[in-house]
């Protein structure tokens, strides 16, 4: 029988995203990531016929980066609907001072996109255990997640200002780079367990003994 706990953690998670939000600490973050995409994560590798453990490892990893990304872009989105994802000690303003002067949130949201890479990275090592036509989409839709961080970081600060996006044509011409690009072998490098030290206890995780 299929483990539940994923997909009610997932739950959990979206219940908790109605009520107001205001993360202390990265680990706060990281948690929250992986109830909100490092599950799904681990649905999708349990629904692609992932079998291996470390697959599930570098999953959760994948769907943290991308969430991370999301919380990067939709910095004044969130803010007005009175959420704060981004660490207090990253950025300590509340939802609404942030919601009068975005620029301020943009050094954060830095270090969230910095934080991602490290998460993307092990993601995509782990396509490796996937169908090879799978792991192609995947890193396809990947990619495109991951140039929204790098057009952030381009933008500067006016990116808090707005919801970032890539164009129908820009969403096109990067998916099929990405399509060529993901006919190169993935990595074959080892799950990083340091990843999981701040998700210890979470469903799904590798086990990092002190």
């Amino acid at each position: 029988m299929a483990d539940p706990e994923p997909g009610l953690r997932l739950i959990e998670t979206m219940i908790g995203d109605t009520r107001p939000v205001a993360l202390d600490t990265a680990t706060h973050l990281l948690r929250y990531a992986h109830g909100a995409a490092g599950t799904v994560g681990l649905l999708m590798a349990r629904a692609l016929g992932a079998s291996a453990e470390a697959a599930r490892y570098h999953a959760i990893d994948l769907g943290i980066g991308m969430q991370l990304t999301n919380i990067a872009r939709d910095v004044l989105e969130d803010a007005g609907r009175g959420r704060r994802y981004i660490p207090a000690e990253w950025l300590a303003a509340p939802p609404e001072a942030i919601r009068r002067n975005p620029v301020m949130a943009f050094p954060a949201a830095q270090l969230v996109l910095r934080l991602a890479e490290a998460y993307y990275a092990s993601g995509l090592a782990g396509l490796r255990y996937l169908p090879a036509r799978s792991g192609r989409a995947i890193f396809v839709a990947a990619s495109l997640y991951r140039e929204i961080g790098y057009r952030i970081q381009r933008i500067g600060p006016g990116a808090m200002e707005r919801r970032v996006y890539l164009s129908p044509g820009e969403r096109m011409t990067r998916a099929i780079l990405a399509w060529l690009q993901s006919f190169r072998p993935f990595s074959s490098a080892d799950h990083p367990a340091h990843l999981h030290a701040p998700l210890q206890g979470l469903c799904g995780v590798a086990e990092v003994r002190a």
